[in-house]
């Protein structure tokens, strides 16, 4: 997408004979010079003005607020091809920004082309590997892993296809690895915040089982004491996880006063 912004002093009116391809019919007053040059570049170059968009009057009119003097409003233009993708653009005249100038800001909204589906097993499964710094989940992983193998190689029948020993190898520790990591580590939970415990995500688990019993139940009794265990066990998780945030919040401000005190600005910064 290009987007072009600058200090135009260019007044867009309501006429729009000739570039109704580039600008809607709602501006004010009457194109001055700077406008006319605007709206043949714009033409040409096959862009759009932007400005207010009022979707409930004029779905993909684009309309440029009339100027009640040269600094009142700055145009934009856009490329035509995203033209649905700019939500609205507006001045801000009250924006303390150090200048004579006034703020202006284009709200978008991009729309990808829907990527295709990758063809079936080409997606491999993610583990969450960040349980591997804790010691004894390490340690259960090198056993489980150990014994799983020695079992595969016991298992494996010595009559069948033929098959590089390379190629027979790897295929047995592939899949020793894979399901180990699949009983141990499981999968990442998505979007998880750093300061959550493992604590915190089994009280969201357990709230997460009464819910679920909510939605299965068909006892209105059962349902209402449920209910109570589910605000209870909410308020639980919320004062739990707003303990993980002050601690973890303390535990980076301990590290940066430690590090200004040792003159380590780059673990500071």
């Amino acid at each position: 997408m290009l987007v072009i912004t600058g200090d135009m002093n260019a007044k867009v009116c309501e006429d729009n004979r000739g570039y109704e391809r580039i600008m809607g019919r709602h501006g004010i007053g009457r194109t001055n010079d700077n406008g006319e040059r605007l709206c043949k570049f714009c033409d040409m170059n096959e862009l759009i003005i932007t400005g207010t968009w009022f979707p409930h009057i004029h779905k993909a009119t684009w309309v440029l607020p009339g100027w009640k003097n040269k600094k009142s409003n700055r145009p934009c233009a856009d490329n035509k091809k995203f033209q649905n993708s700019v939500i609205d653009t507006r001045v801000y005249r009250s924006a303390a920004i150090g200048s004579d100038q006034h703020l202006v800001c284009t709200k978008v909204k991009q729309r990808l082309r829907k990527q295709q589906p990758k063809e079936q097993g080409s997606i491999r499964a993610r583990y969450d590997t960040n349980k591997l710094k804790e010691k004894n989940i390490l340690e259960t992983f090198m056993i489980t892993l150990q014994n799983r193998y020695l079992q595969a190689l016991e298992e494996e029948s010595p009559d069948g296809e033929e098959e590089d020993e390379i190629e027979k190898e790897f295929r047995i520790m592939e899949e020793a690895y894979t399901k180990t990591a699949e009983e141990v580590l499981g999968h990442p939970r998505k979007k998880r915040k750093p300061w959550i415990t493992e604590e915190s995500w089994a009280l969201v688990g357990q709230r997460e089982e009464i819910n679920k019993k909510i939605l299965t139940t068909r006892s209105e009794r059962i349902k209402k004491r449920l209910r109570t265990e589910y605000k209870e066990k909410s308020k639980e998780v919320k004062r739990s996880i707003r303990s993980d945030k002050r601690k973890w919040m303390d535990g980076i401000a301990n590290e940066a006063e430690d590090a200004a005190r040792k003159q380590q600005m780059r673990t500071l910064y």
